[in-house]
């Protein structure tokens, strides 16, 4: 699959990046930035950056800075330097700015209505009736027994939260004493 890229202006050089939505830093192969007719002086790069999935860091000869324009859009973006070749690209940020690049995430559409637990018991009661039990079925559970079983610890409740904690339980257990006593009471009658 080709991937989305573009042509922007830095320095007075027409360079071609691919779009990353999920790049949070802009990338220039050492090629491009030779080709350069204006090249910005490069500064030590101090952050370490990985490709996605890798262990290794990628190498960097430098950093700078400059002014991006696409279009009639303008940006000031920070570029890494890689020795690496073939590695030129555009990050999330700048690429939005410039607007190349919009993510909607509020646009969820959602045309049916919503099911709510009293429309799910009014459409099947016979689900939410008695005691469920499974009849004449030997159920199998399917084990890998080359991996070892791991006995976790159980988590702790905060200590800001243990007070809201047991107000909780206090107030299910009256709850299902309640429920009982109404069964109990049904039941005998």
């Amino acid at each position: 699959m080709k991937q989305p890229s573009t042509n922007v202006n830095i320095q007075g050089t027409i360079i071609n990046l691919i779009l990353d939505s999920g790049s949070s830093v802009n990338i220039i192969d050492e090629k491009q930035w030779s080709s350069m007719k204006n090249k910005p002086p490069l500064k030590p790069a101090k952050l370490r950056i990985y490709a996605y999935g890798s262990k290794v860091p990628i190498s960097f000869i430098g950093v700078f800075d400059s002014i991006v324009q696409s279009g009639n859009k303008t940006t000031a973006a920070t570029f890494y330097v890689t020795n690496d070749s073939n590695i030129s690209l555009m990050g999330y940020k700048t690429a939005s700015d410039l607007n190349l690049l919009r993510i909607n995430v509020n646009s969820v559409n959602c045309t049916e209505p919503l099911i709510t637990v009293d429309d799910l018991t009014r459409m099947h009661p016979e689900l939410f009736n008695g005691i469920g039990k499974l009849k004449d079925f030997q159920v199998t559970l399917h084990i890998d027994k080359s991996v070892m079983p791991v006995a976790q610890p159980h988590r702790r409740i905060p200590f800001h939260m243990r007070k809201k904690v047991e107000k909780e339980i206090a107030s299910l257990l009256e709850q299902d004493v309640t429920v009982l006593a109404y069964r109990i009471i049904t039941d005998s009658t």
